[in-house]
């Protein structure tokens, strides 16, 4: 019975069937080898690391723009510096050429560094622009890569130091505005010890990110500050969150092109432990009725909802408070309100002094003053020293 199974194989039509068989596995086989073995060597040898944060591209951007080994398709950016010349005048901003789109090299503790700086998707209404950043390099350590990241993260502070990171709304993204230093907040003259304490309160917030986690409460917090014009609203929130070293984030509220659906794809790149300031809060309609604008709805939705993210400090402000949707303003979404009004005397007299160290009748304008808008009382020691 053996033979008689043997002998079935001797025939034409099997034995030739059988070598194609064993020559088209043994192809295959070849054909998978060296792909294997450059996938082995690849794990093995080859470090690479992948950057989705869109920050962080940005920041090893800052850092490529001054290492670049290679330079191929670059893209230009405008540095604002906050120092001044020898003269007294501020700096003229400076062009920082950046890789763009496409590969790029780099040394870095001796090696070389190749990077590819990817474009996954241009911005449109339903998503924001994004760019993937690849580093690829030869060697067995990984530390090598978070050195690097630390290293452009420590250049691109170097870079825009003394720099207050604005970023105001572009379309379905953030424009990043690299403004003078900023302004601290005690000078910001505010009535009684009210810079101190907005100071402690946020900072104290900030602080407390486990302990908001262990009650299972939102990590956010709220402040509305409101009264007439000139009374320092937006300089009191902008210089607040200079004090805390956060980046500021500005929306237009009042273009007519933000819907509710932009207003929350710009709402989720806001990262963690940031300020937002919203400027005339009042403008906010309780229903659109097909109008173009944002809504109510979609406003609390990104403060007080899903959308709404940890860590963040929401800064409103208003010149007519009674205007306000009781539900945009309810504890839990502003914590602290904040009433400025004209300068008092004490105000009054503290602004003198600060403006004008040297001179005297502080008395005497502070008595003048109160009452007064403070950025009237301002222009007015502005143009005394002029």
């Amino acid at each position: 019975m053996i033979k008689t199974f043997l002998d079935a194989f001797k025939g034409p039509l099997v034995s030739g069937g059988l070598v194609l068989l064993v020559s088209g596995a043994l192809m295959a086989l070849l054909r998978k080898t060296p792909l294997q073995i450059l996938a082995w060597i690849r794990r093995r040898i080859i470090i690479e690391v992948e950057v989705r944060d869109p920050a962080l591209v940005e920041q090893v951007g800052t850092y490529l723009s001054t290492h670049l080994l290679a330079r191929r398709t670059l893209r230009a950016r405008l540095l604002h510096s906050s120092t001044q010349s020898p003269g007294g005048l501020a700096r003229l901003p400076r062009v920082l050429l950046e890789p763009g789109i496409g590969l790029h090299v780099t040394r870095f503790e001796g090696h070389r560094l190749l990077l590819s700086r990817v474009l996954e998707s241009e911005a449109s209404e339903l998503r924001p622009r994004i760019e993937t950043l690849v580093i690829r390099y030869f060697g067995r350590d990984p530390g090598r890569a978070q050195r690097f990241l630390d290293a452009a993260v420590a250049e691109h502070a170097r870079q825009h130091r003394g720099a207050t990171p604005i970023y105001i709304q572009n379309w379905n993204d953030w424009l990043r505005m690299d403004l003078p230093a900023s302004r601290s907040l005690d000078s910001v003259i505010l009535p009684g010890n009210l810079a101190e304490e907005l100071r402690a309160d946020a900072e104290l917030f900030l602080s407390r990110r486990e302990w908001y986690a262990g009650l299972g409460l939102p990590w956010r917090r709220g402040y509305l500050f409101e009264g007439p014009p000139g009374s320092g609203k937006s300089s009191a929130a902008r210089a607040l969150s200079g004090a805390l070293e956060l980046p500021l984030y500005v929306p237009d509220l009042r273009d007519p092109q933000l819907t509710d659906r932009r207003l929350a794809l710009i709402w989720s790149r806001i990262p963690c432990r940031a300020a937002v300031l919203i400027e005339d809060a009042d403008c906010i309609a309780p229903d659109r009725k097909g109008e173009t604008g944002i809504s109510l709805a979609g406003m609390l939705n990104v403060i007080d909802g899903p959308l709404a993210g940890e860590g963040r400090i929401i800064l409103l402000t208003t010149n007519h408070p009674e205007r306000l949707d009781p539900s945009l303003i309810r504890r839990g979404r502003v914590d602290v309100h904040v009433h400025l009004g004209p300068a008092t005397e004490d105000q009054a007299e503290r602004l003198y002094r600060r403006l004008r160290p040297d001179g005297d009748g502080a008395r005497d304008f502070a008595r003048r003053g109160a009452g007064r808008p403070m950025v009237d009382l301002q222009a007015e020691l502005v143009g005394m020293q002029v």
